[in-house]
């Protein structure tokens, strides 16, 4: 709850939660169901397809076209069954086009448990660029985060090689995962695979773990590397 009322506080309009998702976090609250939250944060070059991934997620039958697809880059609270842990609450955050302007704020990474750090296997400049990326997160995030870089638009001919990304993950202790917002290729796995990860490795007594995951049955396809496993 501490962390929903400092979100509520904050003056970046991309850290404060839309009222209909703040109204179900707190009844769940109320009734008791909340359990535990986990904040995951997306970073990437713009046109990287961020938010197509956290929209074609929560909605499976959102429109998926060649136009741009925006957000407020508010929270998207996902509340899931887990298991004995109860109603777990997946805080997602989008950057809504900051990244363009180098202007996220701190507050947008305080508190991350988990990191996708996305580029365009089309756009091998969007690739160097996740250097920058990974140097944010290691500036900014508290060194437990998990990071997992993905790569997108794989339904594209692409520019930048699997065993390019592979080798880079390895590297910098990673895993990776390539998707496609437009074909829905590893979209949920993605989320379902961070959060399985997230609560193997749980602290409960992180105090940024507040609040309520549903085990998910599309198969879970192998992920590339061999680290963090």
């Amino acid at each position: 709850m501490r962390e929903i009322i400092l979100q509520c506080l904050d003056d970046e309009p991309v850290v404060r939660p839309q009222a209909s998702n703040l109204v179900n976090y707190l009844q769940n609250w109320k009734d008791g169901n909340q359990k535990l939250s986990l904040k995951i944060i997306l970073l990437g070059s713009s046109g990287v397809g961020k938010t197509a991934l956290l929209k074609r997620y929560i909605d499976p039958t959102f429109p998926f076209n060649t136009t741009k697809v925006t957000t407020d880059g508010r929270i998207e609270f996902v509340p899931v069954d887990y298991r004995e842990l109860g109603i777990v609450t997946l805080q997602l955050y989008d950057t809504a086009g900051m990244e363009r302007f180098n202007s996220i704020p701190p507050a947008y990474f305080r508190g991350a448990h988990g990191v996708f750090v996305v580029y365009d296997v089309t756009d091998p400049k969007s690739f160097v660029q996740v250097n920058d990326w990974i140097e944010n997160v290691h500036r900014q995030c508290d060194e437990s985060v998990r990071v997992i870089l993905v790569g997108n638009k794989v339904d594209k001919e692409r520019y930048v090689s699997e065993r390019t990304a592979e080798d880079y993950a390895e590297t910098n202790n990673m895993e990776y995962i390539e998707t496609s917002a437009r074909t829905m290729e590893n979209v949920e796995f993605m989320f379902e695979h961070m959060k399985e990860k997230l609560l193997e490795g749980l602290d409960r007594s992180d105090e940024n773990i507040v609040s309520s995951v549903v085990s998910l049955t599309q198969p879970k396809p192998k992920v590339q590397g061999n680290c963090c496993q």
